[in-house]
């Protein structure tokens, strides 16, 4: 499989985690329970986002 197919592959299973998130949020639980995940999760799918972005050769607009 070619780092592009891995690439393609990585971001549709980030997409389920993200609709998985977006589902755990209509469970009926405290706040702050919802903040903290959000808080864990959030940052490590962005990074991960942003590595596969820079993998398949996107421009650094960050910098």
């Amino acid at each position: 499989m070619s780092d592009h197919e891995q690439a393609l592959k990585r971001m549709g299973q980030l997409i389920d985690q993200l609709d998985n998130i977006g589902m755990s949020m209509q469970m009926p639980v405290p706040a702050e329970i919802h903040l903290k995940a959000l808080r864990e999760s959030v940052p490590e799918i962005r990074n991960e986002v942003r590595a596969i972005y820079d993998l398949l050769g996107g421009a650094d607009v960050w910098s």
